[in-house]
Parts: C-alpha cells; structure tokens; sequence
C-alpha cells in the first residue's frame, strides 16, 4: 500500500490506474472504506474508466458480504 501511495504522490503519468492500484491494495488489506474512497476518486476522474468500475463493484459486493 505505501509504495502505491508513494508513487501516487510522486505525480504518476497515469493517476488514475494508479489510484486502482491503491485501490486493490486497500482492498486486499480489508480496509474497504479507503478502498472505496480511491476508486471512487479514480472514477470521478475518469467515470468510464472499467477496471476503476468493476473494482467498485467488488468493493460494493465485499460490503454487502460482510457481517
């Protein structure tokens, strides 16, 4: 997670692929809301964007899914 930040603040050529990585690392981390707080500012970036939308549905189902 901190190498994908790092290089997120470093000013990666591509912002919002790399939010997606931060995303997925999040994610794996089950830190969801942070999860969900990059994706959705990748999205917000670039709304038709599909890996930052199918990561979002993940996100959605590992909330729904959990206790």
């Amino acid at each position: 997670i901190r190498e994908f930040q790092a290089a997120l603040a470093a000013g990666p050529s591509d912002a919002v692929s790399s939010r997606c990585d931060v995303a997925e690392a999040l994610l794996q981390a089950d830190r969801i809301a942070d999860a969900k707080r990059e994706v959705l500012t990748a999205l917000d970036a670039a709304p038709t964007y599909e890996r930052a939308q199918a990561l979002l549905l993940r996100i959605i189902e590992k909330e729904t899914s959990a206790p």
